[in-house]
């Protein structure tokens, strides 16, 4: 059996520690061939990852937004 990926639970948005922007669902971030980073609460993360927060799964986008992209 395959090892699933561990995404990181993060909790809620503390509005005291820098959090990139959090799009609506169904909203892509990508927007060309940036290399932004996607922060939350206060901890960086690169293109691609994948957070969980309050049971939304969040996907860096290159733009350096966060993108809803399910359930976690």
């Amino acid at each position: 059996m395959a090892d699933e990926e561990k995404i990181p639970q993060v909790g809620p948005v503390d509005v005291t520690k820098k959090t990139s922007e959090i799009l609506p669902e169904g909203e892509a971030g990508d927007d060309g061939d940036e290399r932004g980073t996607c922060w939350f609460n206060g901890a960086q993360y690169s293109p691609g990852a994948r957070v969980c927060s309050g049971g939304v799964l969040l996907n860096c986008y290159s733009s350096g937004s966060w993108g809803r992209v399910g359930r976690c």
